[in-house]
């Protein structure tokens, strides 16, 4: 069974060949001034191939803040990788653009699974701009 490795969050997120370029990765927090809105992010993950998979489904559930919203979706990502014995487990990486939609402040989570295997989270807070002093 494939294993979910590793999972980012960026601004953008491409893979050319094999090779994984992320920019603005790993952020936490998104300051937004009005909701309801959409934020375009990038994903990218890793994972720990099982023997004979040529390619992975993975399932990503997109989580707004308690009580909002809960969006499940599976994907299959092309994973031909030719296993090399002298390197360890076989892996391959991902990457792809989801389009969240805010509907409220607060936490929202994406979660990446591969089969019944586990996965991993990533989640990032959104919130209003912080308030200005408008001192003379």
């Amino acid at each position: 069974m494939s294993e979910m490795e590793y999972l980012l969050l960026a601004e953008y997120a491409r893979l050319d060949a094999g090779l994984l370029t992320l920019a603005g990765g790993n952020f936490d927090n998104v300051v937004v001034p009005t909701i309801p809105g959409r934020l375009p992010v990038a994903i990218a993950g890793g994972v720990i191939l099982d023997d004979n998979g040529a390619e992975a489904d993975i399932q990503l559930t997109i989580e707004g803040p308690p009580g909002t919203f809960r969006i499940v979706t599976d994907q299959q990502f092309d994973l031909n990788k030719t296993p090399d014995p002298d390197l360890g487990p076989r892996r391959a990486v991902f990457a792809g653009r989801l389009l969240v939609p805010l509907v409220a402040y607060g936490v929202y989570s994406i979660h990446a699974q591969t089969g019944s295997g586990g996965g991993k989270v990533v989640r990032f807070r959104v919130a209003p701009p912080a308030p200005s002093s408008n001192e003379p």
